[in-house]
């Protein structure tokens, strides 16, 4: 449960920074239903999101400097497509698709790596006293068998709510090209994760 707090905590940080906040009633407008409903009712849609999700994660996985360049450019090549595809039956596809992407993405990567740091804080009285099943963080794992556990894998995946996976997953691919969007995203949330990754393919 602890997790899913962190997450929820990070969007109180999230929309606190003037920039989203402004950005998001400016125009934003409206929450992410919109893209919940489509990948639910449009089997083709879904297909689609799968697919990209799909080569996100082989560019993450590849090793081959090359074959990770072939995955973005067949990522972006695809999400390009499909936008074009779905901008008149979903008004402010791209918009939308990119803002939370980028809220439930980066949520989801503190959600996922943070606890990492957990097994370092050590049992005190006050937290057993504030919580009687809590025991200790031993037994969180390490960032290498986090990647490797079945809870991790899932949270790669794509679901009803896509744009959780897709966006952890361009954070984790823009962690592996050294990209840094950390500092970026919150203070210009007009600069998406995916425009982000676009950008970098564009200077290669």
């Amino acid at each position: 449960w602890l997790q899913l707090v962190l997450h929820e905590y990070f969007h109180s940080f999230q929309f606190k920074q003037d920039a989203v906040f402004e950005y998001l009633a400016s125009t934003i407008q409206s929450n992410s239903d919109s893209l919940r409903i489509i990948y639910e009712t449009n089997d083709d849609f879904r297909k689609k999101i799968n697919s990209e999700n799909k080569l996100l994660k082989l560019a993450i996985q590849t090793t081959d400097p090359d074959s990770q360049l072939n995955y973005i450019r067949q990522f972006i090549h695809d999400r390009e497509n499909r936008r074009n595809q779905y901008s008149r039956e979903l008004n402010r596809l791209i918009i939308q698709e990119n803002f939370w992407e980028t809220i439930e993405g980066t949520a989801r990567y503190i959600e996922a790596y943070l606890p990492e740091k957990f097994n370092q804080i050590s049992f005190d009285s006050e937290s057993a006293a504030a919580d009687s099943l809590f025991n200790n963080f031993a037994h969180y794992q390490s960032q290498t068998d986090i990647e490797l556990s079945d809870t991790f894998i899932k949270r790669t995946e794509a679901g009803n709510s896509y744009f959780y996976a897709t966006g952890f997953n361009l954070c984790r691919l823009l962690d592996k090209l050294k990209i840094d969007y950390k500092s970026i995203v919150f203070n210009n949330p007009e600069k998406s994760l995916y425009h982000l990754l676009c950008e970098s393919l564009n200077k290669h």
